[in-house]
């Protein structure tokens, strides 16, 4: 396991791309497509945690650095619930195919 505040760098292998959940099991809030380089700063149970935040917006969860610093309407920042993001490291023993890839070795 990576200690906390080490970063790992993993690829996500999976073809159709891997769901981004709000904490292992939960629900899901984003998806990373194949081929994406992820990085984690922790690693518990078999999950990954990223290094984003999320956030919940009317329609979707979307990365909260896309959105920026938000002013409502009356220029006051937003209230918004950061949510961590968390990804299945390895889904074989559960019968999905193999979900990430290690970067260069470091794991």
């Amino acid at each position: 396991a990576a200690p906390r505040g080490m970063t790992v760098r993993m690829w996500v292998e999976v073809g159709g791309g891997t769901p981004v959940r709000e904490r292992p099991w939960g629900r899901v809030v984003g998806r990373k497509t194949r081929g994406a380089l992820l990085r984690l700063d922790g690693i518990a149970d078999g999950w990954g945690r990223l290094e984003e935040d999320f956030v919940e917006t009317d329609a979707e969860c979307v990365t909260a650095s896309s959105l920026g610093f938000a002013l409502d309407s009356e220029g006051e920042e937003e209230e918004l619930q950061l949510l961590e993001g968390w990804v299945l490291l390895d889904g074989r023993d559960l019968g999905l195919p193999r979900q990430r890839r290690v970067h260069c070795h470091e794991f």
